[in-house]
C-alpha cells in the first residue's frame, strides 16, 4: 500500500511540475488590491467611540481583465458585519 501511494504522488507531482514552471515564466502585470472594513461606531451617554477597522491583501495577477474580474467575484460575496465593507483596485505594473 506504501508504494502504491508514493507512485500516485510521484505521478501528481510529474502532472503538476512542468505546469508550475509555465507559470513562473509568465510575467505578474498587475496587483489586485482587496480591502474588507467595519465601520464601527458606539454612542452610549457622553461617551463617543469610534472603533472602524481595515484590512487588506495584495494578490499578484497575470492580466488587468483578470483582476478586474476578480475585484468583481470579491465585491459580490457579503461582508459578514452588519456594517461592513469591501472594495478593490487594480494597480497596473508599468
Amino acid at each position: 500500500m506504501g508504494m502504491h501511494r508514493c507512485l500516485v504522488a510521484l505521478s501528481l507531482f510529474c502532472l503538476v511540475w512542468p505546469n508550475s514552471a509555465a507559470w513562473a515564466q509568465q510575467p505578474i502585470k498587475v496587483h489586485l488590491v482587496l480591502t474588507t472594513g467595519v465601520f464601527g461606531s458606539k454612542f452610549s451617554g457622553s461617551n463617543a467611540a469610534n472603533s472602524d477597522s481595515t484590512s487588506m491583501v495584495t494578490i499578484p495577477m497575470f492580466s488587468e481583465d483578470g483582476c478586474k474580474a476578480e475585484g468583481e467575484r470579491w465585491l459580490q460575496r457579503p461582508s459578514r458585519f452588519r456594517k461592513g465593507f469591501r472594495e478593490y483596485f487594480c494597480v497596473v505594473l508599468r
